[in-house]
């Protein structure tokens, strides 16, 4: 969920219908409702500045109609415009978030990387499945991060969750490069047919966005071209988890 200061300093196009963040953040927030209004276990974002968390917590917690919680990890790094911008953010704080439908759900870690104060994971345990959103540095920085991740979630999903785990975010790389730097026990999911989910206006894109999973199966995902609230898109994707035969 692009941070409102980055889309600004890198002139994101996807910003251009929204001139106005409070509205951009309360699409935000109504389209995570719904997510879970129509059934999804867990959402998990990156990138998401204090107000746009706000609203979601607002959206999903509400009293009365609460749906689901809201689980954050926030960045030591606070965002700043490169050039004075006329704004109506008020938070400029950066987080990574999980929204669980599970309303009992427990955070285990929320970290930020070594060598990057704007990187890092927030891992929470929803029943059997640990959840954990991810933003990790582009190049060289995000070996040691990925490897870190891994060996967090192996460690804390066989103890908390019995092995099953799923891993979301921007990993700033292709499939090949994460796919190796988890280890060969994570499956990700299959995005070979899919919309690229990075779009670029001057050429053709890449997935750099992924979804991991240990001791569970992907049976589908998908990644819809719709409203632009943001610089990636989503990725859909839906689990199964296979109990063997004694």
């Amino acid at each position: 969920m692009l941070h409102r200061v980055h889309a600004e300093n890198y002139h994101e196009p996807c910003i251009v219908d929204f001139p106005d963040e409070t509205v951009r953040g309360a699409r935000v927030a109504a389209r995570i409702r719904s997510w879970l209004e129509d059934g999804v276990d867990a959402v998990m974002l990156q990138e998401v500045s204090g107000d746009v968390m706000t609203a979601v917590r607002e959206a999903v917690t509400a009293a009365g109609m609460a749906i689901g919680a809201v689980h954050v990890h926030s960045y030591p790094r606070i965002p700043s415009f490169k050039v004075a911008t006329a704004t109506t953010m008020t938070e400029m704080s950066e987080h990574l978030v999980i929204i669980t439908a599970d309303r009992e759900a427990t955070v285990l870690a929320a970290e930020t990387f070594a060598g990057d104060r704007g990187k890092g994971f927030l891992a929470v345990r929803a029943g059997r499945v640990l959840y954990a959103s991810t933003h990790v540095s582009y190049g060289a920085l995000g070996a040691p991060q990925l490897a870190a991740l891994a060996s967090f979630v192996r460690s804390a999903s066989s103890e908390n969750s019995g092995g099953v785990a799923i891993v979301g975010g921007d990993f700033n790389a292709e499939a090949g490069v994460v796919a190796s730097g988890l280890g060969a026990d994570f499956a990700l999911a299959d995005l070979r047919d899919e919309p690229v989910t990075r779009p670029s206006a001057t050429g053709s894109g890449a997935t750099i966005d992924h979804v991991a999973a240990l001791g569970v199966v992907c049976t589908s995902a998908r990644v819809p071209i719709d409203e632009s609230l943001s610089d990636h898109r989503p990725i859909f994707a839906a689990f199964e988890l296979r109990v063997s035969e004694p």
